[in-house]
């Protein structure tokens, strides 16, 4: 921000100003031009994207979190001061089979947890209350009965019908085959 701030001859409150104005209107104009609307069938084109890809039926995303490391904000103290010794804050994102952004969350403090973030954003809410609109629980085989739809996400957060997540114990190595499998994929 100083940078910028010699460079056009502004103070930097108010680049910083500028900046939130800017990153605010591009929110408003391009979020619903780029994130899509948690529907039905948004969702159900999203799974059969994921198992003609990765061969994963009734996937609809994939959840992980992301620090955004930054300077110490003023008066802040350790409010967003992480696990890794930075400041940060948290992007919670799912994305689809393409790796394109579907629902995010910005700004949770660093020092939360993914699961903590998962548990107090909106997105979170929805999939753990189940009124995000996912389908219902589908047949893909003539085996295990009716599939829920569900997100993948790593250990870090919860295990739910409609969140699947690895198996534990897998840095160990003595998972059985099934489950090194189900890890793998």
């Amino acid at each position: 921000m100083m940078d910028i701030g010699y460079a056009f001859r502004i103070a930097q409150p108010t680049v910083s100003k500028l900046i939130r104005q800017c990153c605010t209107t591009l929110w408003d104009v391009l979020c619903n031009k780029v994130l899509m609307k948690p529907q039905t069938e948004n969702w159900i084109s999203i799974a059969n994207e994921f198992n003609m890809k990765w061969n994963f039926p009734n996937c609809v995303g994939s959840i992980d979190s992301k620090h955004v490391v930054h300077q110490a904000f003023a008066n802040s103290g350790y409010t967003n001061y992480n696990y890794k010794g930075t400041h940060s804050i948290i992007l919670l994102a799912v994305c689809d089979a393409s790796y394109c952004f579907t629902l995010v969350d910005i700004g949770a403090p660093g020092r939360c947890s993914d699961g903590g973030v998962f548990r107090n954003c909106s997105c979170g809410k929805q999939i753990i209350n189940k009124t995000i609109n996912f389908s219902n629980a589908i047949e893909i085989d003539d085996e295990n009965g009716p599939i829920s739809y569900c997100v993948v996400a790593n250990e870090a957060f919860p295990l739910l019908t409609n969140v699947m997540r690895p198996y534990p114990g897998r840095s160990k190595g003595n998972l059985p085959e099934d489950q090194t499998i189900f890890n793998y994929r």
